[in-house]
């Protein structure tokens, strides 16, 4: 015999919440499907995620299938979203779109994580034209390659890799690394 909860009356989006907070002894909900399930829900924080997400050029449809301008990291786009402002997040994001134009390598974990932890750390110092310019010559599969090398560090691996590649060439406004 198996426990069974059965739900009458719902309409689409509390079925989507309910879906999104499930618990108990089931497989647990893949981070992609659950923030499909809240965005369906109309849940105030993801809506609005989506909403800076598009205005920065790209666009979030919960879809694992990874093409240009399709973010798939979105638990940690939803933690960056989180950590700063609407203007800082759309910065971020905008930083990652003239980088690398939206190539699928650029919009992921590792990448969007590393840009976070760089901005936090060196925002009003970097030259914005600079770190575009800079990155644009680099391949996003360089930075996580060369970040994966360190076993410990998180995001810091990556946003060092970022701040390696700004500095390289530069004769002035050099960066310290404070990461």
């Amino acid at each position: 015999m198996v426990d069974c909860k059965v739900y009458e009356g719902l309409t689409q989006e509390d079925e989507a919440r309910l879906f999104a907070e499930q618990n108990g002894i089931s497989r647990a909900v893949e981070s992609i499907a659950k923030f499909k399930a809240l965005y369906a829900a109309g849940d105030v924080d993801v809506v609005e995620m989506v909403r800076l997400v598009e205005r920065s050029g790209f666009y979030m449809d919960f879809s694992k299938s990874k093409t240009i301008n399709r973010i798939t990291a979105v638990a940690k786009t939803y933690k960056v979203f989180k950590a700063v402002s609407s203007s800082d997040f759309i910065e971020i994001l905008s930083l990652i779109k003239e980088s690398w134009e939206g190539i699928p390598e650029s919009l992921n974990t590792e990448i969007i994580g590393g840009m976070y932890l760089f901005y936090k750390t060196y925002k009003g110092e970097y030259k914005r034209k600079t770190l575009v310019t800079q990155l644009s010559k680099v391949s996003p599969a360089i930075i996580i390659r060369e970040g994966k090398a360190f076993s410990n560090g998180g995001d810091a691996r990556f946003a060092r890799q970022i701040l390696n590649i700004y500095n390289k060439n530069l004769r002035t406004n050099r960066l310290d690394d404070k990461i």
